[in-house]
C-alpha cells in the first residue's frame, strides 16, 4: 500500500507539473489561415512559378512583421524570403523554378512566423510531368518513329493518325488550346491528355481538313475493332478492349485490371481514361480519372449531344446522351 501510495503521489506531482508548464508557455498562435497561391497542380521542368503566401497575422493584424520562409524539396534547401519586422514593401513572393525532371510528386512548403508565436505552415503539393512521347510520363503507348503524323498549322502540335477501317482518325486527344479546359487547369497536362471541350466547344476544335466524328463514325470504329453488329446510339459490347492504349502515367497504369476487359489496343485508338470535366460548381470539377474515356461526337439527342465512352470495368463501348454546357469531353478529330 506504500508502494501504491507513492506512486499516486508521484503522479499528482507530475500533472501538477505539466499544469504549470503549460499556464507558463507565452506563445500564440497567429490568426487566419495559410493561403498560397500561384502553381497549378502539374508542371513541367523549366517552368518558372511566381508563389505568394498569404491569410495569417498577428492579433492586430500587422503581417507586415511577419517572417517567411520556403522549403524547396527539388533542391532540399530552405530560403528565408522576409525576415519579421522587414518592411512591407518586402512581399512574402517566391520564385520557383522547376528544377528537376523527376517524373514524381513533391511539397512545396511555406511557414510564417513572428516573435512569440508558434509558427503556421502550408505545404503546397505538385507533380512533375513530360509531354514528350519518349521518356515522358505517358508510358505503353503504341507510337513509334514511324507512326503516321499530323502537324496541326494552328499551333505546331502533332498528332499521331491512323486509318481504322474507312476512316483516318488521331490517335491522341485533341489538345488545340483556342477552346477548352487542361487537366487540373494545368498547362503542363495539355499535350499529355489532351483539352476538355464543351460541345460547342468541340464542334469547331478541330483543324481544317478535320472535323468532330459523327456517331456512326464511332459505329464504324467499333466494327472495324471487331464488332459483328454496331448501330448509332446504341452500345457495342466487347470492344472496348480493341479501343484502350495500355498506358501509364507517371508509372502509374490508367486501365486497372478488370477480368471482364482484354486490353489489345488491336485498332491503335490508343483510348486514355482521362475523365471528363463538369462546369456545375465555382470552378471546374475535373472527374473519372483512371476509370472513363469520354468522347464527344457531332450528334444531338434532343438539348443533349451523344457522346461515347469506355469504362474501365467493361468491354462495351457505351452511348450516352450529355449536357452540351455542362460537360467537358475528350475530342478526336477525323479526317474529312
Amino acid at each position: 500500500m506504500k508502494i501504491e501510495h507513492w506512486l499516486m503521489c508521484l503522479a499528482v506531482l507530475l500533472a501538477a507539473a505539466g499544469c504549470k508548464d503549460k499556464e507558463e508557455d507565452t506563445s500564440n498562435y497567429l490568426s487566419g489561415s495559410m493561403k498560397v497561391y500561384g502553381m497549378p497542380t502539374y508542371v513541367k521542368k523549366g517552368d518558372i512559378y511566381h508563389i505568394v503566401a498569404t491569410g495569417v497575422y498577428r492579433d492586430n493584424k500587422a503581417d507586415t512583421l511577419l517572417g517567411f520562409s520556403w522549403y524547396d524539396p527539388l533542391k532540399k534547401v530552405t530560403d528565408t524570403l522576409r525576415k519579421e519586422g522587414d518592411p512591407a514593401t518586402l512581399k512574402p513572393k517566391f520564385d520557383f523554378t522547376i528544377s528537376s525532371d523527376s517524373l514524381a510528386t513533391f511539397v512545396l512548403s511555406v511557414s510564417a512566423w513572428a516573435d512569440g508565436y508558434y509558427a503556421s505552415s502550408k505545404g503546397l503539393s505538385f507533380t512533375i510531368v513530360d509531354p514528350s512521347l519518349e521518356g515522358g510520363s505517358l508510358t505503353g503507348h503504341p507510337f513509334t518513329p514511324s507512326t503516321e503524323t499530323f502537324t496541326d498549322p494552328r499551333d505546331g502540335k502533332e498528332y499521331q493518325v491512323k486509318k481504322i477501317g474507312d476512316a483516318t482518325w488521331m490517335l491522341r486527344n485533341l489538345a488545340w488550346n483556342g477552346a477548352g479546359k487542361p487537366y487540373a487547369s494545368s498547362q503542363s497536362m495539355e499535350e499529355i491528355f489532351g483539352r476538355f471541350y464543351t460541345w460547342e466547344e468541340a464542334k469547331e476544335a478541330c483543324p481544317a481538313g478535320w472535323r468532330l466524328p459523327s456517331d456512326s463514325d464511332f459505329a464504324a470504329l467499333a466494327t472495324a475493332a471487331g464488332a459483328s453488329s454496331a448501330k448509332v446510339f446504341e452500345d457495342v459490347p466487347g470492344v472496348a478492349g480493341e479501343l484502350m492504349g495500355d498506358v501509364s502515367f507517371n508509372g502509374n497504369t490508367m486501365w486497372t485490371y478488370w477480368p471482364e476487359v482484354k486490353i489489345t489496343n488491336s485498332t491503335l485508338f490508343t483510348a486514355i481514361p482521362v475523365g471528363y470535366l463538369l462546369y456545375t460548381g465555382v470552378s471546374p470539377d475535373f472527374d473519372g480519372l483512371d476509370n472513363y474515356a469520354v468522347f464527344w461526337t457531332s450528334d444531338q439527342n434532343g438539348e443533349d449531344a451523344v457522346a461515347r465512352y469506355i469504362n474501365v470495368s467493361s468491354g462495351t463501348l457505351f452511348a450516352t446522351a450529355l449536357d452540351k454546357q455542362t460537360i467537358g469531353a475528350s475530342v478526336r478529330c477525323i479526317k474529312e
